[in-house]
């Protein structure tokens, strides 16, 4: 068993620096509370907002916050390969769409081979110009109570 790193004085990781980032993670999603949920309004019931919170603090989820946007990815690892996935994005579009780079970043780093997104058909035609394709279509059929026996 490898022993617990000796955490010196002058590191860059402290108690007071993470607390420090947790506060600023909590504020950014705050602030972010109204693009979430509106993002959400398109995910046919599948998360809430704390659910989101509790994914980005546990960890499942990376928040993005900018200026009046977000984005929330997540590794998806295939047997094959790994894919940055664009799990969640919201406010404004070109701030969003400035973030090409970012995600290419993200992705080389994260050791994936590409970038994911899936969400309504509009957004095919606003990151088209970025060089993204529509892939494949996902269908939706919702389980009435009568046919779950409940």
């Amino acid at each position: 068993m490898k022993p617990e790193p000796d955490i010196k004085s002058n590191s860059p990781v402290t108690p007071s620096s993470v607390l420090k980032n947790a506060r600023t993670l909590i504020y950014g999603l705050g602030r972010m509370q109204h693009h979430v949920e509106a993002a959400l309004a398109y995910s046919e019931g599948t998360h809430t907002f704390d659910d989101i919170v509790l994914m980005v603090l546990n960890g499942r989820l990376r928040f993005m916050p900018l200026a009046n946007s977000f984005l929330m990815t997540e590794v998806t690892v295939y047997p094959q390969t790994n894919h940055l996935n664009v799990f969640l994005a919201g406010g404004d579009l070109d701030e969003i769409r400035a973030q090409q780079a970012a995600l290419e970043e993200m992705a080389v780093l994260a050791g994936c081979s590409a970038i994911t997104l899936s969400g309504r058909r509009g957004w095919i035609m606003a990151l088209k110009q970025l060089g993204w394709k529509e892939s494949h279509t996902t269908a939706f059929y919702t389980i009435t109570k009568d046919q779950t026996n409940g």
